[in-house]
């Protein structure tokens, strides 16, 4: 709860915040954008935790005149964004988990994440998948002093953790 509260537009706060994240997502796709309008869009995931996330990356997109699909527990887009029909796919983190395919992209990004860990290696799975031959680029949208930064470092020591019990076990 105090996650989707800190997520919310309820701390406008000039330089930090939601504004923050949501101008660095703009940088980033502006960033990412064909320097002619006329080349191809290299595809991009955006997985997000809450459905104001979502918005918040629907807007950019749509301020930034790009075509925006969404998987989440509302909209179910996948195949619009696989098909080409969208540049950008915002996706909510339990429902981008599963059985569900986003080779497409070249680029994801994390604008919100959870504590899970294996949420957030199912979302990556689903970028990345074996045989895959496209590499992906990942970026983490981290506003310093805020709980995505603390979210980040918890799951690296999961990761960090799970990988030692591994190492452990395949040396018995």
């Amino acid at each position: 709860r105090s996650r989707a509260i800190t997520a919310s537009p309820l701390d406008e706060i000039p330089g930090i915040g939601p504004a923050r994240k949501r101008a660095l997502l703009a940088e980033v796709l502006e960033d990412l954008s064909p320097m002619e309008p006329a080349l191809h869009r290299e595809p991009v995931v955006v997985f997000c935790r809450y459905q104001p996330d979502l918005q918040a990356v629907a807007d950019t997109c749509h301020q930034q005149g790009l075509r925006y699909a969404e998987l989440s527990g509302q909209r179910k887009e996948l195949a619009a964004w696989q098909a080409g029909d969208a540049d950008i796919i915002g996706v909510q983190l339990q429902a981008g988990g599963l059985g569900v395919d986003m080779t497409r992209a070249r680029y994801c990004i994390y604008y919100s994440n959870s504590y899970s860990l294996g949420d957030y290696l199912q979302t990556r799975a689903r970028v990345h998948r074996p045989g895959q031959t496209r590499p992906v680029t990942y970026v983490h949208l981290l506003a310093q002093g805020t709980v995505d930064e603390i979210i980040l470092k918890a799951l690296e020591e999961r990761q960090d953790v799970v990988e030692a019990v591994i190492d452990a076990l395949r040396r018995k």
